[in-house]
C-alpha cells in the first residue's frame, strides 16, 4: 500500500512539474498565463506561443498519448482515487518527458530572455 501511495505522490509530481515548466514558458512568452491546473489547455497554448515544446510530448502512439492522459489526471486522481494506477513503465516515461520538456522551456525562455 505505502509503495503505490508514493507512486501516485510521484505522478502527482510530474503533474506539478509539468504545469510548473508550462507556466514558465508562458509567463516568458506572452507575459500572461491562466491560473489554471490543466495541463491539456497549458499544453495547448505554450505549442501556441513556441512550436518547440511540442517536441516535449510525442503523440504517435497509443502509449504517449495513454501516459500523457495519466499525468493529467494525476492532479487529482493520484491524490484523491483509490482507483487511479500507473505501471511502472509508464511513470518511466513521464520522468523522461517532463525532463524534456523542463529542457526545451529552459532553452526557449532563455533564447526569448538573450541569456
Amino acid at each position: 500500500m505505502l509503495e503505490r501511495n508514493i507512486w501516485r505522490h510521484g505522478v502527482f509530481m510530474l503533474h506539478q512539474a509539468t504545469e510548473c515548466a508550462y507556466h514558465c514558458a508562458l509567463l516568458t512568452l506572452t507575459l500572461y498565463s491562466s491560473k489554471s491546473h490543466r495541463i491539456k489547455v497549458l499544453r495547448s497554448q505554450a505549442e501556441g506561443a513556441d512550436n518547440r515544446l511540442i517536441a516535449a510530448w510525442p503523440r504517435g502512439s497509443r502509449f504517449s498519448r495513454r501516459c500523457f492522459e495519466l499525468l493529467s489526471r494525476a492532479y487529482v486522481e493520484a491524490r484523491y482515487s483509490s482507483k487511479y494506477k500507473i505501471a511502472d513503465e509508464e511513470l518511466a516515461w513521464l520522468v523522461e518527458r517532463v525532463k524534456a520538456l523542463q529542457a526545451v522551456v529552459e532553452a526557449v525562455c532563455r533564447e526569448r530572455l538573450s541569456i
